[in-house]
């Protein structure tokens, strides 16, 4: 591992807005020597979301470098009056936590917590057709593919360039 191309990539990704911490964070991705690996970076304005991840690659010389950057911007869509209530259930859900399995996640008991998901979902399936709540509370987490007319959706609330 080359210290001063790590420091010099670091110094790149913190132009780009990372934070400081992207330092450690590379180097946890160097440290297996694989050929490609990408860093991601957030930032919220507002209720809108603005995603970057970039992409880095070994060279001849095992010198890391990134070679392009994805920025994606995801406009917060505006929930319908009729679909306030199961916007503001859930709200309340850590969902790409309870996808992992996380335990304590609405209530704290999870038998309970598990009956109170299952009827959200099945509210949500018969209430909101198009997708647009599950797409406003699954989207950039695990959940994201189970969204109905997510390429739809994804058309009117996010923009993505490659640099």
């Amino acid at each position: 591992m080359n210290r001063k191309n790590m420091d010099m990539l670091a110094g790149r990704l913190r132009q780009l807005g990372f934070s400081e911490d992207i330092q450690y964070r590379l180097l946890a991705n160097v440290c297996f020597a694989p050929a490609h690996f990408e860093i991601e970076h957030q930032m919220l304005v507002g209720a809108d979301r603005c995603k970057f991840s970039v992409h880095c690659v070994r060279g001849d010389q095992d010198l890391y470098d990134a070679i392009y950057f994805i920025a994606c911007l995801r406009k917060l869509p505006e929930t319908p009056s009729d679909l306030s209530g199961i916007d503001a259930s859930m709200h309340k859900i850590d969902w790409q936590a309870l996808y992992q399995g996380k335990e304590g996640l609405v209530l704290g008991d999870p038998v309970q917590d598990t009956y109170i998901i299952a009827d959200l979902l099945q509210e949500a399936i018969n209430f909101d057709k198009d997708g647009l709540v599950r797409y406003k509370h699954w989207s950039g987490t695990s959940l994201e593919e189970m969204v109905p007319n997510l390429g739809y959706l994804k058309t009117q609330f996010e923009i993505s360039q490659r640099f």
